[in-house]
């Protein structure tokens, strides 16, 4: 029996502490608007490793089902629960947005579970049982999944002619990012740069399963006259260790922020990872610089420093503690640069990323029905 009323849309998505939150923000972000938008009801399929993040619960919050696609292997999908639920829902699209470990993901490797999975497999079966597929994924220069839609926001340079493949259609290119919609009010505000940087951000996503958060903030700590603001994601480790030495060297603590975007706007210089936060930076005209956490990272975060808008350490466990606090320091210092950087920020994410991506959906499932009548 189909329990949505005709509207439901699969979102297959994965993420927990060691894999790191962002495909999971980045999919709720495109659930709420795709829910607001066009009226459909999301219902998330994860593994079973997600609800060790605590995830599940955020999404719960905000009237998002979600199911478990996973067995006693936590990490190992079982095909038969996606195609029960496509049989049962009979949702108008499935939406993924899954992680494909590359060779420097050697902690990811190390399970067998993800190591084995072929996510272009995947895609194929989830098109033979009948929904059109869309694909949200973050590879960098060559997309090897074939879904109906493929949806890549960093996709920088690619190193294909993608218009030629039949059988997909590509949507590539920082405009295609899915700014959550708090966002609006604070895209193109206008924003002045300060001569002196007052307040410092750090925010290193839903895990930090790599603990740059500390190593930043004592850093950050020995700038004279600036407040600093820390955020700490839901599936942080060792938290309460973490918040006493965050509040003891004088941070502002944030946990579970209402809106994240009002805590990045009200700073002047951000300290992050290389992913999906970067593009909320460029949007907001906010100068960062980052600690990237893996090796994909660092190409996208080649792209932004490129673009003018941030700098880029590289690898952050290959970074010392010392270039982090001169890399603060200096942007802190210049105000000219900052300034550039707001401006090649805006120019660089426009922040209407939501918007297309429910144009997508519609089109892709306007032109399922003309196709089936």
């Amino acid at each position: 029996m189909r329990t949505t009323g005709g509207n439901a849309i699969l979102v297959r998505v994965d993420g927990n502490h060691g894999m790191g939150l962002g495909h999971l923000y980045r999919s709720r972000s495109v659930a709420r608007a795709l829910r607001q938008n066009l009226g459909l009801e999301p219902i998330f399929l994860v593994l079973g490793t997600t609800l060790d993040s605590g995830f599940e619960r955020i999404l719960a919050d905000e009237g998002f089902r979600v199911e478990v696609v996973s067995g006693a292997a936590p990490n190992r999908e079982y095909p038969e629960r996606i195609r029960r639920l496509i049989a049962t829902e009979q949702p108008i699209a499935v939406l993924t947005d899954l992680l494909t470990p590359d060779t420097s993901d050697l902690d990811l490797l190390a399970d067998p579970e993800l190591r084995d999975r072929s996510i272009q497999g995947y895609v194929e079966m989830l098109k033979t049982l009948g929904p059109p597929v869309i694909s949200i994924t973050d590879e960098p220069e060559r997309i090897a999944i074939r879904p109906d839609i493929v949806i890549d926001h960093s996709c920088h340079s690619p190193l294909e002619d993608y218009e030629k493949i039949v059988g997909t259609e590509f949507y590539l290119g920082t405009e295609y990012f899915p700014l959550s919609d708090d966002f609006v009010p604070f895209v193109g505000r206008p924003k002045a740069t300060p001569d002196k940087v007052r307040r410092v951000l750090v925010l290193f996503g839903g895990s930090d399963h790599n603990r740059f958060t500390l190593r930043a903030v004592r850093e950050v700590a020995k700038l004279p006259e600036v407040t600093f603001t820390v955020v700490l994601g839901p599936a942080i480790a060792e938290r309460e260790a973490a918040r006493a030495e965050i509040i003891s060297l004088g941070g502002e603590l944030v946990e579970g922020a209402e809106s994240i975007a009002m805590v990045m706007n009200e700073t002047h210089i951000a300290v992050t990872a290389g992913g999906n936060t970067v593009f909320e930076l460029a949007a907001l005209g906010i100068p960062a610089i980052a600690l990237c956490t893996r090796e994909r990272q660092c190409r996208n975060a080649d792209y932004f420093q490129s673009r003018g808008c941030l700098v880029n350490l590289g690898l952050g466990t290959e970074v010392t503690d010392e270039t982090i606090g001169g890399a603060v320091r200096r942007l802190a210092e210049d105000a000219a640069r900052r300034a550039r950087m707001t401006i090649a920020g805006r120019c660089t994410v426009d922040g209407r990323g939501l918007e297309r991506i429910a144009d997508i959906v519609l089109k892709c499932t306007a032109m399922r029905e003309v196709a089936s009548a």
